[in-house]
């Protein structure tokens, strides 16, 4: 009964150890600089990791065809399907905002009124 317990045990984790497949890669802008902290995650699941000062990552997933998502602040987030490789450069794309203006009035005087208070507008 031991050994019929410990077998199904090891073939558990051989099944679980063969369905953790391991992607790397390197995440840069256009011009080839690597963006160190950049976020990589398998979508779906918990499975992530970030870049390294160089830009490489190493990351486990799950199946051939998992997606996995790149996310860097001020660059376009990109979704790619692993379609089973195990290495995939992403050249992450700048993203371009509109920013409205701010205006922004005061006044310096220790005893102002109410009516002399002025508040911020974002237009």
């Amino acid at each position: 009964m031991k050994h019929s317990l410990l077998l199904v045990v090891f073939f558990a984790m051989l099944n679980n150890a063969a369905a953790q497949l391991n992607l790397r890669g390197k995440v840069t802008d256009l011009n080839g600089e690597p963006l160190p902290g950049a976020t990589i995650f398998e979508r779906g699941t918990l499975k992530n990791t970030t870049t390294s000062m160089e830009g490489t990552y190493s990351l486990q997933y799950s199946h051939p065809e998992a997606v996995i998502v790149f996310v860097y602040s001020g660059f376009v987030t990109q979704e790619i399907v692993t379609n089973g490789r195990i290495e995939i450069d992403v050249f992450m794309e700048p993203e371009i905002l509109e920013v409205s203006p701010i205006v922004i009035v005061g006044t310096r005087r220790d005893n102002r009124t109410q009516t002399e208070t002025l508040y911020l507008w974002i237009l």
